[in-house]
């Protein structure tokens, strides 16, 4: 019995001896464990960090990309208008243009009457006056006859 007792107590001790070398095993294991998850939770942070400033940038960028959008649909819309009032100012440009060449020949038509007109009396007036000199002359002629008589 003392025999058995004593492999029963060897084996105590044994299993004791193994218990505490799997206790410290485990102990350093869960030490490594834990240094692995705090390096992991370092490179969480880490990796957070740059994924914040990655949307950041790519924020910024689609905030570019969408200035420029809009930049060149303005410009596009104010070239579209630009040329839309070249075309009225012209359209109105010409259309005025015309107005006046049709205003300057019809006061260059009304100036060609008038001087027609006026020609024709002009013409009219000589004609009176050479029949106002021969009656001039007449009477000239007559009066000297008078006074001779």
């Amino acid at each position: 019995v003392n025999y058995y007792e004593r492999q029963i107590e060897l084996m105590k001790k044994n299993f004791e001896g193994e218990r505490k070398d799997i206790e410290q095993s485990f102990k350093l294991e869960i030490s490594e464990v834990e240094e692995q998850r705090a390096d992991l939770e370092e490179e969480v942070v880490k990796l957070k960090g740059i994924i914040d400033e990655l949307k950041k940038s790519t924020q910024s960028q689609e905030v570019d990309r969408k200035f420029e959008k809009e930049r060149s649909e303005m410009e596009q819309y104010y070239a579209k208008e630009i040329a839309s009032l070249a075309q009225r100012l012209t359209r109105e440009k010409d259309q005025l243009e015309e107005d006046l060449k049709e205003k300057h020949q019809q006061e260059l038509q009304v100036a060609r009457n008038w001087s027609s007109v006026l020609s024709e009396e002009n013409c009219s007036l000589k004609v009176q006056l050479g029949k106002s000199e021969q009656k001039i002359q007449s009477l000239e002629l007559e009066i000297n006859q008078q006074r001779k008589n």
